[in-house]
């Protein structure tokens, strides 16, 4: 082997290694939010392999997030974290007392960490909510549900597309209880797609009191899903995964919640209702009163019609929490 060959080949495989090296590093686009409770740090990144392997644990006053290799991560240098990168873990550094959530989301894929402001006043306990009429129905958190979003159009009729419309009324509605000072949560603001999994994870993290799905359904009327779950299911234990049957103990809730909001439509709109009670594993996964209501397009097709069933939907909640 003559010496340039040789030289050649050193080269070639240094190459290799480096450019081995190079794939394993994937982009990674860091998005920050601070609010009165505390702060969002979300990991996003086109491969969901290298998301879905991606983990958080607190050591001391730091979160420690390990990725299956070491990212590039993309951020803007103004923002206000203490963020440092060694190899394939970044260390986040929080300086006043916290407790940490972690979430995994998809459309794109993203690891979303929650960093939570805790009090001192009170150490080894749990933060505590002192206002004394939480369990009034004034203060009970509405969770909806706008169905499908993004690539997922649901029902298209003539122009009307299913993830436009219950977006519209899960908006509507949201408009009509904030001007009452209610409680309540989207986990859908925007065109987009987000799994059953997501669904379900963000609308437990939010404490509901009562999930609300809404869409749209090619029978005509009104048709309101209970959730069924089986009489042997076993009680959850916690984690992100363990969320099947969480329903099992609000079942005769959630009946309660359907035949309120049925005579609530019944008697307002003048139409049938049409209950099912069905083994949707959305619903099923929800600690809460939850229904999934279905409405005909020629009910909702021109806004005085839908702000007349969103008036009814939310008539029914408050009737089933008299």
């Amino acid at each position: 082997m003559t010496k340039k060959v040789f030289i050649v080949l050193l080269v070639l495989i240094f190459s290799g290694f480096y450019f081995m090296a190079e794939a394993q590093n994937v982009e990674v686009n860091v998005r920050f939010s601070e609010g009165p409770d505390g702060r969002r740090i979300v990991f996003e990144s086109s491969d969901e392999s290298f998301i879905k392997n991606t983990s958080a644990s607190i050591l001391k006053d730091s979160i420690l997030v390990k990725f299956p290799s070491a990212p590039v991560l993309r951020y803007r240098s103004d923002m206000n974290l203490d963020l440092s990168v060694q190899g394939s873990i970044v260390s986040i550094r929080v300086k006043e007392p916290f407790k940490m959530k972690t979430l995994f989301l998809s459309g794109p894929p993203r690891f979303s960490i929650d960093i939570l402001k805790t009090s001192q006043t009170e150490p080894g306990l749990p933060n505590i909510i002192k206002e004394s009429n939480m369990t009034t129905p004034s203060s009970i958190r509405i969770i909806i549900d706008p169905g499908h979003g993004g690539y997922d159009p649901g029902i298209i009729d003539g122009d009307l597309r299913e993830k436009d419309l219950t977006l519209t009324i899960a908006k509507e509605m949201e408009s009509m209880l904030l001007k009452k000072n209610r409680p309540v949560f989207l986990t859908r603001r925007t065109d987009q797609f987000l799994s059953i999994t997501d669904r379900s994870i963000l609308a437990n993290q939010k404490t509901p009191g009562i999930f609300i799905s809404i869409h749209l359904s090619l029978s005509a009327g009104v048709v309101i899903n209970i959730p069924y779950v089986e009489a042997s299911a076993i009680e959850p234990t916690e984690g992100i995964f363990d969320m099947m049957h969480r329903q099992r103990r609000y079942v005769e809730k959630s009946k309660a919640l359907a035949e309120a909001i049925g005579e609530a439509i019944k008697e307002d709109l003048k139409k049938e209702v049409v209950y099912r009670e069905i083994p949707i594993s959305l619903l099923s996964s929800i600690g809460a009163p939850a229904v999934m209501v279905e409405f005909a397009g020629n009910l909702v097709d021109d806004k005085e019609k839908r702000l007349r069933l969103s008036r009814a939907i939310l008539k029914g909640i408050e009737d089933a929490n008299q």
